[in-house]
Order: structure tokens, then sequence, then C-alpha cells
């Protein structure tokens, strides 16, 4: 599902080793940023969508940082909030749909935040289950068309 490509990174390197999470990244050279593709309007969320997927990223993302430095309370935390949004998450992820490349790259600064989040809390069994479950809700039912 692209709509939720973002989360998919973090699930990603939840299960790095910690060698990973101590390496500091390199900076890579300056690249001019090529003008944003055009994207199929079709294949886009609406406005409505847009500001609901964006409320539940705020929501994703403060449950992971606030609870950084308190491992127990990050899984409920982010199982609280799936509560939430798991109906609307299902549902958009049965479209396939997209978000614009504008809020993709506000989604991407807040990334850093939340890969070093999650990688404290990596042990964690209630954080680990948490994260699983973003999985399951994540995957489309049928394949979006």
């Amino acid at each position: 599902m692209k709509l939720l490509s973002t989360l998919s990174l973090v699930l990603a390197f939840a299960g790095a080793t910690p060698v990973l999470a101590d390496t500091p990244p390199a900076k890579a050279p300056a690249e001019k940023k090529a003008p944003p593709a055009k994207t199929d309007a079709s294949k886009t969320l609406s406005a409505d969508e847009v500001k609901k997927a964006m409320a539940f990223f705020d929501e994703f993302h403060g449950a992971i940082v606030k609870n950084q430095d308190a491992c127990p309370k990050m899984g409920p935390a982010v199982n609280a909030v799936l509560d939430k949004h798991e109906v609307w998450l299902r549902k958009m992820a049965e479209t396939g749909k997209d978000l614009p490349p504008a809020e993709k790259e506000k989604l991407q600064k807040k990334q850093a935040d939340m890969m070093s989040a999650v990688m404290k809390c990596k042990d964690d069994k209630g954080v680990m289950d948490a994260f699983q479950r973003l999985a399951v809700v994540m995957t489309p039912k049928t394949p979006a068309k």
C-alpha cells in the first residue's frame, strides 16, 4: 500500500540490529531535486483523506516520540492510535491511493524522530506487537486496483 510506505520503513528498521542504530548516517552529497512527478488524481487521496491521514500520522508520531524513554508505554500508546484509526486505515489500505508529494515530504521529515524512538524500544515485546498489528492493518485484503 502506498499510503503507509513511510510506516513500513519504520517497521523494517524496528527489527534492525543495534549496530545499525549506533552508526551515524553518512552525509550524502547535495543533490538537485527533480520536480515532483505528476500523480494520477485517481490514485491520490482526496483533500479530506489527506487531512485524516495527516491526523493519524501526527498521533502515531506523538505516541512513538513521547514514549521513547518509557518503552512499556509506547506499545499501548501505538495500540490506542490504531484503535482510533483502524477502520479508516483498513479502508485506505484497500484503495491503494497515495499521499500527494508535499505531504509525503512532511512525513519523511518526521521519520528520523520516529526511527530513533523505535530503535530505543525495539526489544520491548509490547512495542513489537503493536507494530505487528500495524502491519496487519496496513495489508489490504484484496489487491489495490
